[in-house]
Formats: C-alpha cells, sequence, structure tokens
C-alpha cells in the first residue's frame, strides 16, 4: 500500500464521518484534501497476514493432504478433559481476573468414532470389521492404527477425503501408507482410485511382509482425469487380520517444493504480507494446557509429530508446523511473528 493510497483512505472515512454528523444541520457541508503534502510516514511491517487451523484450513487445505483421519487419530481427547454423554468437557478452573468458573463443552462429539472418514464394506460371502487400537503404533506420535478383521473373499475399505479427493489430469500425486501383517493374514492389498462415476484413476497391487513389522508401501498416480469427487478404495484380497495406518495423498507438486498447496499459499504470497502471524489464536492456548500448542512436537518427520485434538473441534495434525511457518515467511520474504503461549488455556472458555 503507498503513502497517499493510505491518506486516501483516511480522507474517504473522515469524508464521510463529517457528512454523517452533518448531514442534518447541513446540506452544503464540505471537505478538501491537500494531497501534494505527505505529513506522516507508516511503518513498513504494518500489513500482515494471520494463519491458524481453523475450520480445516491447514490439514486438507493450505496443507494439501487428501485423505481424511488419515492417522485414526480425529477423535482423540486431551488427557486432562473428559467425556460425559458424547461431550468433552475442558478442566473447570476459576477464571484468573473474574474468578467465575468456567467449563467449556463441545457438544456433539463422538469419541468412539475414530474410523470417521472410512467406510468398511466387505466383499460377497465375506464379513469385516475394523476398529482403532493403540497396540505396537507406527510412531510415538501417532498412536493409533487400525485393525481389519476379515473372514473370507476379503473386503474394501474407502476414504472420500475432504468433501471429495481432487485429481487434475496430467498432474502425479504421491499415495503411501504403512501397513503390518503376519502369515495370519493371507492376502495383499490394492490401492484404487475411483473417480465419481466409477471411472479407475489409479490402481496398483501391494504385496504385504508378513513378519509383523510396520513397512511403508507407495506409488506414484499420474492422472488423466480431472476429478474432484474421487475416493480412495483399498481392497484386502485375503483374509486375516491387518493393520494400517498414515495413509497419505498429496500432489507432488507444491509451492516453492516446499509442501503447501499451490494456488492456495501463492494467494497469500500474492498479498505481499510483511509479517505471517502463526499459529493462534485460540489453539494457542487450547481447550487445556495439555491441548495447547507446543512448538517441538510440530517439527520433525510428520509421522513423527504429535497432533491433537484443535480447540475449533477437529484433530490437528500438525502438519503445518514451526519449521514450515519459517519456510513459508522465507519463501514469501515475510517477517516471522510467531505467538507464543503465556502458561494460559483459553480464559474465555475455561477460565
Amino acid at each position: 500500500m503507498k503513502l497517499n493510497h493510505l491518506v486516501a483512505c483516511l480522507a474517504s472515512f473522515a469524508s464521510a464521518v463529517i457528512m454523517l454528523s452533518s448531514c442534518s444541520s447541513s446540506a452544503n457541508s464540505t471537505i478538501n484534501v491537500d494531497m501534494s503534502d505527505e505529513i506522516t510516514e507508516y511503518p513498513e511491517d504494518l500489513w500482515g497476514i494471520f494463519i491458524e487451523e481453523i475450520s480445516r484450513s491447514g490439514d486438507g487445505g493450505l496443507w494439501p493432504e487428501m485423505i481424511y483421519n488419515m492417522g485414526f487419530e480425529e477423535k482423540d481427547v486431551p488427557d486432562d478433559c473428559t467425556v460425559i454423554d458424547n461431550e468433552v468437557h475442558g478442566p473447570a478452573k476459576p477464571n484468573y481476573q473474574s474468578g467465575r468458573v468456567k467449563n467449556y463443552i463441545f457438544y456433539h462429539f463422538n469419541p468412539d468414532n475414530k474410523t470417521e472418514g472410512w467406510t468398511l464394506e466387505p466383499m460377497a460371502s465375506s464379513s469385516a470389521t475394523m476398529k482403532v487400537v493403540t497396540t505396537n503404533p507406527v510412531s510415538k506420535g501417532n498412536a493409533n492404527s487400525l485393525q481389519l478383521d476379515i473372514t473370507g473373499s476379503g473386503a474394501r475399505l474407502m476414504n472420500e477425503g475432504y468433501a471429495g479427493i481432487s485429481m487434475v489430469s496430467g498432474e502425479k500425486y504421491n499415495i503411501s501408507f504403512y501397513a503390518r501383517s503376519t502369515s495370519a493374514y493371507n492376502g495383499g492389498i490394492k490401492v484404487n482410485i475411483i473417480g465419481k462415476d466409477g471411472n479407475e484413476i489409479f490402481s496398483e497391487k501391494f504385496d504385504l511382509t508378513k513378519d509383523g513389522a510396520w513397512k511403508k508401501y507407495d506409488a506414484v498416480i499420474a492422472s488423466n482425469i480431472t476429478d474432484n469427487k474421487a475416493k480412495l478404495v483399498m481392497e484386502f484380497d485375503g483374509s486375516g487380520q491387518v493393520f494400517i495406518d498414515y495413509i497419505s495423498l498429496m500432489p507432488q507438486e507444491t509451492f516453492m517444493g516446499h509442501g503447501l498447496r499451490k494456488d492456495i499459499a501463492q494467494t497469500l504470497a500474492d498479498i505481499k504480507p510483511s509479517f505471517v502471524r502463526w499459529p493462534g489464536g485460540c489453539i494457542v492456548e487450547g481447550l487445556s494446557m495439555a491441548d495447547r500448542i507446543k512448538w517441538k512436537e510440530t517439527i520433525g518427520p510428520r509421522i513423527e509429530r504429535v497432533g491433537k485434538m484443535d480447540l475449533w473441534g477437529y484433530h490437528n495434525s500438525c502438519s503445518i508446523g514451526y519449521h514450515d511457518f519459517l519456510q513459508f515467511c522465507e519463501d514469501i520474504g515475510a517477517e516471522p511473528m510467531f505467538v507464543v503461549n503465556a502458561g494460559l488455556s483459553c480464559v474465555v472458555r475455561n477460565g
């Protein structure tokens, strides 16, 4: 913003105020603005932007992960919160200013629905069940994994992403997942991306290592179709018990090659902010102190990062972490404004 633009905006505002205040007494009032004289300057770092994980603007937004509830952590509840009749209660504490005891509640929150976003469909003459377990986790940061028990000819596990998986013709995508099984499971996993009309965009069969250890499987998708309502279908073509976790689908091309979604990040860059404020907002405080953002838990490999229940009512994987924030600031030439918790959880909600 140029200085004369700022002066013009202030002059327009002043003119409007004067006109409104004087319209009842005089219809002939005027205001003259002299644009030839610059009276004062404003700091170059006055204009910036604010990024917070709210309304799913991070996971599935600025961070272009397309699989919803990829690590089966979606309904995890902070350790110091309680669940009563599908309502999450933060710890009730007196407000440090007023002394009033507050206890914020997340309504209609089912902590048992940890498979939210996933649908299991047995194949013909088969039966299948799924449940989230915490035994033998894939990493310390992601404690949950999905246990599948299948009898008969197999089952299909489906995910439609965040209101649909978007494929663009000519673009490439990286798909990956972790799995572990033993000889008790006698099949493999076929991974498919299916378009809204049932057309096959991608399909690849993976033979599993049957040693009981976690292993990462991955492939590259070269889409020849544009479809924003595709879905992931994982076909288990055997019977027995198998575990999966951390299923990911990401575009290969990202902003400056550093992971963020190109079009959204470019739009933010085009604003030309002098600073970027991150990570909040209310999520810095958290629903409780256990739920606050801890920057050390947001760095390193994403599979090792400790996600948390976002104060806005859903799981935050912390895929956009402290280093990613600094990298984005460097990429767009903005100063970082990191917001630090001052030792309080959200005083509006829990005192």
